[in-house]
């Protein structure tokens, strides 16, 4: 039997609705074939850097800014315990890209303690977070020379410079120079040569400031351990 125009243009029209509904899927989106023409999203972010997985589960480091007004203050014997979790933590992860594990090994029980002098000395500092109080770095200055057995001399040395891993290129190492060179400022005046024992993975840093390499030397910290590091040195500013 024949169908009846209407009749059979409405199976046309249900057929050709069928037909489209087969290319849509149940969650009310278009098949794969068409989502994958459609552009990219793209997530952006404010410029601010955030601290890495372990800094940002520690309460230590929970107040992470992007401009920090830090606090530069004369360390205290009361910090020996904090510096020298700092200097271990600083170095433990910093240092290795620079020196072999022998090495290491032998030298950090060394140079991760902070000495009684610098602690005491009024010209070597720590950094303070604003909001928690915590220590993240530490650096100064004084008249004797880092080497074994070194006298005073009339030399200002940098001294045992360092930041903690979380909150590197933060403005922390900046903060203590601006602060050291403005306390030697005060107390030779700028006429004045100053030196450091650099580690070879802090001399990038150093040369930041206007400190040039003069010679690679290596200074015994321990039993059967020679530690290599550069002395540089910055000209007056005057001359």
């Amino acid at each position: 039997m024949a169908l009846s125009s209407p009749i059979l243009s409405f199976l046309i029209i249900l057929s050709l609705m069928l037909v489209v509904l087969s290319f849509h899927n149940p969650l009310g989106s278009w098949s794969r074939t068409f989502v994958r023409d459609d552009p990219p999203r793209r997530h952006y972010m404010s410029a601010t850097t955030f601290p890495s997985t372990a800094a940002a589960s520690n309460p230590t480091f929970s107040h992470y800014h992007e401009n920090v007004e830090w606090i530069v203050r004369p360390a205290t014997i009361d910090d020996a315990k904090q510096t020298a979790k700092l200097l271990s933590e600083s170095f433990y992860k910093l240092l290795p890209q620079d020196y072999d594990g022998e090495t290491l090994f032998k030298a950090l029980p060394a140079i991760t303690t902070p000495r009684r002098q610098l602690l005491t000395c009024g010209t070597w500092y720590v950094v303070e977070h604003p909001i928690s109080k915590d220590i993240v770095g530490c650096g100064g200055w004084t008249l004797r020379s880092p080497a074994p057995n070194s006298t005073q001399t009339n030399l200002p040395n940098l001294r045992h410079f360092a930041t903690h891993p979380d909150w590197t290129r933060r403005g922390i190492g900046k903060s203590l120079w601006s602060h050291t060179w403005a306390n030697i400022c005060n107390a030779v005046g700028e006429d004045t040569e100053l030196e450091v024992f650099s580690t070879l993975t802090a001399e990038p840093f150093y040369a930041s400031f206007g400190f040039i390499p003069f010679k690679r030397v290596e200074i015994p910290l321990a039993k059967d351990c020679l530690f290599p590091c550069i002395i540089m040195r910055r000209e007056s500013q005057l001359s």
